[in-house]
């Protein structure tokens, strides 16, 4: 998403600077002519005031593009971080049950020979 609002932009203020230089070109000619008649120059200024007005939208609309980017990859670096920790969460419990599980086992075992002892000793106090 981020690439295409970069793209978009950059497609925008090229297509803003080629007018911007097309007006440049009209204001010397305009203002080399003889011929420039007062109507001429306002229909001129209107479309130059037009663009510089488009200019600065487009360069608000870039910064916002921007902005939204720069939130998208920090909304990204949040997201990997909460799954990074969502892991070592997941990791640590993994480790928690193999431990539980060892300890079960050895207190099974225990109880087993215990078991077994006392069944030893109970048959010497029979014999």
């Amino acid at each position: 998403r981020n690439v295409a609002l970069s793209t978009d932009a950059a497609a925008r203020a090229v297509d803003l600077a080629e007018a911007a230089e097309r007006f440049r070109a009209d204001a010397v000619r305009l203002a080399n002519s003889s011929e420039t008649d007062l109507g001429e120059w306002t229909s001129w200024r209107k479309q130059a005031t037009k663009l510089e007005n488009e200019i600065v939208a487009e360069e608000g609309r870039a910064d916002s593009d921007e902005l939204m980017g720069k939130a998208l990859e920090e909304k990204a670096r949040e997201e990997q971080a909460e799954a990074g920790s969502n892991r070592a969460k997941a990791m640590s419990d993994e480790s928690l049950y193999i431990s539980d599980m060892a300890n079960a086992t050895e207190e099974a075992r225990k109880a087993a020979q215990d078991e077994e002892a006392a069944a030893a000793a109970s048959e010497r106090t029979i014999c």
